[in-house]
């Protein structure tokens, strides 16, 4: 999986230059903000093994993300785009009527290269993919069932930053020189997000849809 990431990174990264090279048009800036909703997992993680042993069931965890973003456009099919992005991920167990949700937010910073095809009209696609950096901002387990409820705070379980890998499509529609943005991404965990005091392990997968807005200069 690691490897098909590298070769797919490295592949966008040759079309975005060769695109560069052949393109005379370029030089615009873009900057705005975007929020979301997704759903997120653990994968890798022990403690599946045990719970799902005792009965429970695993699921994901909805949560929400946003923020703030700001693109390079060197030429008309190829962008940089960098993200400072809330968002919370985690996952929940349920058995019966009971459930248990870790939810870790986090400050997460992606740099996504994105290749545009060059397609005529107001709807403008694109794919993307790169690397993302989060910094743990708050950790908690809440626990449901019989009518109760009760979170306690986690956050020394965990390590304070995550590390990984996004990539999905979507498109701008373009409203005069701004346009209105939307993508589907996927966020794949690369590193342990268990303190290694813990001795548990798992990666943070995650789900996420983004709408929002840039002003293009």
């Amino acid at each position: 999986m690691k490897r098909l990431l590298v070769v797919t990174l490295a592949l966008m990264l040759v079309l975005a230059f060769a695109a560069m090279a052949q393109e005379t048009e370029g030089g615009k800036l873009g900057y705005g903000f975007k929020a979301g909703i997704g759903f997120s997992k653990w994968t890798g993680s022990e403690l599946d093994t045990a719970l799902i042993a005792a009965g429970a069931t695993k699921g994901s965890l909805f949560g929400i993300g946003g923020g703030a973003l700001f693109e390079v456009k060197p030429a008309p099919s190829f962008a940089v785009q960098f993200e400072a992005l809330y968002m919370l991920k985690g996952v929940k167990y349920s058995e019966g009527s009971a459930t248990a949700k870790f939810k870790l937010s986090y400050i997460e910073i992606p740099v996504t290269l994105h290749v545009v095809p060059n397609v005529k009209g107001m709807l403008k696609p694109n794919i993307f993919a790169g690397p993302y950096v989060g910094f743990l901002a708050s950790a908690k387990l809440k626990g449901e069932g019989g009518g109760a409820s009760a979170e306690v705070d986690v956050k020394d379980a965990f390590k304070s930053t995550d590390f990984g890998v996004t990539f999905g499509a979507g498109f701008d529609y373009m409203v005069g020189k701004n346009a209105i943005t939307f993508d589907a991404r996927y966020d794949l965990g690369l590193s342990k997000i268990w303190d290694s005091l813990i001795g548990l392990e798992g990666k943070n997968t995650a789900f996420y849809f983004m709408l929002g807005y840039k002003f293009m200069q």
